[in-house]
This record gives C-alpha cells, sequence and structure tokens, in this order.
C-alpha cells in the first residue's frame, strides 16, 4: 500500500461519516447492491471515475457537510390537533384555544387545553392539545399508545390522514367521535432552504440520522421538511426519544445516502 492510500485510510478511520458517504457515492453511481461483496477487491483509486465531484470537494475541505451541521432533536410526546369545528364541539361554541408555550417551529404552540382520548382497549387521559387549528383533526401516538388503546396507527407524515383509524375524543364540553386521523408521525427534520443547501438534500427526501451518546442510534427513513418558515429541527415521538436515551439538549448527525424502504413511498 502507497503512503498515499494509507494516510487517506487513516483520515478515513477518524471520520464514518465521509467514509459512509463514500460507500453511498460509489454504490449509488456505479447501482452496484448493497450487498455486493466489494471487501473482496482490491482499494479503488481516489480519482474522479470513482468519486463524485461534489464529494472530492467535500474530502479536500477536511470533513463532509453532514458533519459540519448538528441537528437538534426534540420529543414530542402523544398530542392532537384539532380543526376549528372539533375546538367548538369538545370546548364549547365560540372558544378559541389558549397558548401555553411555544413551540420549537414559529407559529407553533402547546396550548392550555388538553382532552380524553379512548379506544377500543383503554384510554388516556390529558392529551395536550397543539395550535393553532388545522383543516382537519389529527392524533399523533406512540406505538406504546397503541398497546394501551387498542389501535393499529399506520406510519403517516403530518397530514396524511386518508386510511388511517378513528378514535373518541372528550372534551369537557362535548365528545367527538374521529373517523380517521390517528397517526405515529414519520419521523423528520424540520429545515429552511439555507439549511437544505448546506446539508445537500430536498424537501421529501428520506435520509439516516446518527445519533451518539452512551445509547447511540442510526435513525432510518427520518423525512427531511424544506420550508422558508421553518427552524433547523428533528422530531421524534416519545418511544424514539427513549430508545436513545435523549435528553433535552440532542442532536444529531445526518448521513445523506440510501435508507432502504420509506414508510410511506407517496409522501
Amino acid at each position: 500500500m502507497n503512503r498515499g492510500w494509507s494516510q487517506l485510510m487513516h483520515f478515513l478511520a477518524k471520520r464514518p461519516c465521509i467514509l459512509a458517504a463514500i460507500s453511498t457515492d460509489f454504490l449509488t453511481r456505479r447501482t452496484l447492491p448493497l450487498r455486493s461483496k466489494l471487501w473482496n477487491k482490491q482499494p479503488l483509486p481516489l480519482e474522479s471515475n470513482f468519486l463524485s465531484p461534489h464529494l472530492l470537494r467535500s474530502l479536500e475541505k477536511g470533513l463532509s457537510m453532514s458533519e459540519e451541521i448538528r441537528i437538534p432533536i426534540s420529543a414530542s410526546m402523544r398530542h392532537v390537533h384539532l380543526c376549528h369545528q372539533d375546538v367548538e364541539a369538545l370546548f364549547g361554541a365560540g372558544h378559541q384555544l389558549t397558548p401555553a408555550k411555544a413551540l420549537s417551529q414559529p407559529g407553533q404552540f402547546a396550548c392550555e387545553e388538553t382532552v380524553n382520548i379512548c379506544g377500543p382497549k383503554g384510554r388516556i387521559e390529558r392529551v395536550r392539545v397543539l395550535g393553532p387549528e388545522r383543516q382537519e383533526t389529527q392524533l399523533e401516538i406512540s406505538r406504546t399508545d397503541e398497546f394501551k388503546l387498542g389501535v393499529e396507527a399506520p406510519i403517516r407524515a403530518s397530514g396524511k390522514i386518508e386510511g388511517t383509524p378513528g378514535i373518541r375524543l372528550e372534551g369537557p364540553e362535548g365528545v367527538v367521535e374521529l373517523q380517521k386521523g390517528v397517526i405515529q408521525a414519520a419521523r423528520h427534520i424540520h429545515m429552511t432552504p439555507a439549511d437544505a443547501e448546506r446539508l445537500g438534500v430536498e424537501d421529501r427526501q428520506w435520509v439516516m440520522v446518527r445519533v451518539g451518546g452512551k445509547r447511540g442510534i442510526i435513525f432510518d427513513d427520518v423525512l427531511v421538511r424544506v420550508k422558508e418558515s421553518y427552524v433547523l429541527d428533528m422530531h421524534l415521538d416519545a418511544d424514539e426519544a427513549n430508545a436513545a436515551d435523549l435528553g433535552p439538549d440532542a442532536w444529531g448527525v445526518l448521513i445523506k445516502g440510501l435508507t432502504g424502504v420509506a414508510p410511506d413511498p407517496n409522501d
């Protein structure tokens, strides 16, 4: 092995994100199956017909783009978004949601109001309402909540509620029998167009995110959501956050590349 190649291997050994990007770049551009026995072949030269120009530029800078940006992570407990009609049905005619705490995304807030949710096998009380009002009511729960309630909620991007189960909502002034709207929210990252450009991703792309710590984990099938008004933040449900033992200041690093099968390819 010549000295140049030895130096490159030493460099990559300390930067697994770059090594993952090289692997993905090579496999994608050469259209090789992920299970090819590449380890039985001789190392390929570091030249333009092996790596893409974008990745070569990243290597020349000494680090990958994904290593430059830490993505804050927030855990979302079960919550419900209500349409105007259901707000009035649950809390009374003319009722306006009462903001209690601002959330990470501008204009979004946790409300003073809560509801009880009742499924075939059980109920969960004091589920937080999030504002502002939406066009359609949507309840977001975890897999653990599903077991307690006795419902099978599909993994969906927010707003994709066709074909989802319903549930009973109880408020202080009335009851709503939802015919649809119960989902497990697909884990996702909010970001601005500028963030997306820096990370080299696009709206509705599926990516992977590496989280460190004593229970470090790689989250596959993370949906990218790009909008000018967004603030960079990754959202997980309570089960996902607990699995990685995440604290209040958790963050992750994006791994660009193939992510397997997305929960809903149409999202």
